[in-house]
């Protein structure tokens, strides 16, 4: 799971504050597992058959779509120093044309965010407080998502869905995964199912039918104090969206003032 899924809504709720708030990022995930490799250890995978098809089934079906676009509504938890809790929500939107364009939009309890990729350069937008960020960029998608989280330790919502072979992105450090059963979600059957990792469980809902696509995802971060959850419900994919080129260009920028990306600091082993 290259982005760990729910951790990029932290760092996209705070985009323009730009600190690393993640607990589990690819920077440590890549880290742990060179030094697994170093001492030998080696996890072994054991997902039932059923989970793995189903899952494989879900991101070869999102592999093959060109231009898509969904809606998911999410609540995410924010444990406390006193151990209290408190939960945040949002409504994340995307819209996707492979190879190398991208709209993304976040309207929450956080406030409004924007996030444009053009093939050419990407921005970011406050729409609160007024300022965005914007840089060149790497023109496929793959490469402009892998070039958030390593170099800005943040990742776009539901990203996991978006690169270009979902399942492979999903199941890379599954432990444990198995079927749950046929339940429903909003009403639509849906095969839920459960995967196990070193620092955090989830559980994904795959619509059942032609178009196995995600319905609900939940994320435990086990690694965390209080144990918080990520969920997102989704409730809306389009297939075949013909959005114009100026849709993935950058707008509202009038009036923002520009501020520069902060780049997280990578360690340099001794």
């Amino acid at each position: 799971m290259r982005t760990a899924l729910g951790i990029f809504i932290l760092s996209f709720f705070s985009l323009f504050i730009f600190i690393l708030i993640s607990s589990f990022t690819q920077a440590e995930e890549k880290a742990n597992q060179v030094n697994d490799q170093q001492q030998g250890a080696v996890r072994e995978r054991d997902i039932e058959p059923e989970a793995d098809k189903i899952l494989k089934e879900m991101g070869d079906f999102l592999k093959n779509q060109k231009e898509f676009s969904a809606t998911a509504d999410v609540t995410l938890d924010d444990v406390l120093p006193s151990g209290e809790k408190l939960q945040y929500s949002a409504t994340n939107s995307f819209v996707i044309h492979r190879p190398n364009k991208i709209y993304a939009q976040t309207v929450g309890d956080i406030g409004i965010k924007k996030f444009w990729h053009d093939g050419e350069s990407i921005t970011l937008l406050d729409v609160d407080k007024n300022v965005y960020a914007q840089e060149k960029a790497p023109s496929n998608i793959d490469n402009v998502l892998d070039h958030l989280m390593e170099d800005y330790g943040f990742s776009l919502p539901l990203a996991d869905f978006v690169f270009s072979d979902p399942y492979s992105d999903l199941s890379e450090n599954v432990e444990d995964g198995y079927y749950v059963g046929l339940h429903n979600v909003r009403g639509m059957k849906c095969n839920h199912l459960a995967f196990v990792q070193e620092n955090l469980d989830w559980q994904l809902w795959v619509k059942e039918g032609k178009e196995p696509v995600p319905c609900k995802i939940v994320i435990t971060y086990k690694d965390v104090p209080g144990l918080p959850q990520y969920t997102a419900v989704f409730t809306d994919w389009n297939f075949g969206t013909k959005e114009p080129d100026s849709k993935f260009r950058a707008d509202s920028l009038e009036g923002a003032e520009k501020i520069e990306f902060l780049k997280i600091k990578k360690q340099i082993k001794k």
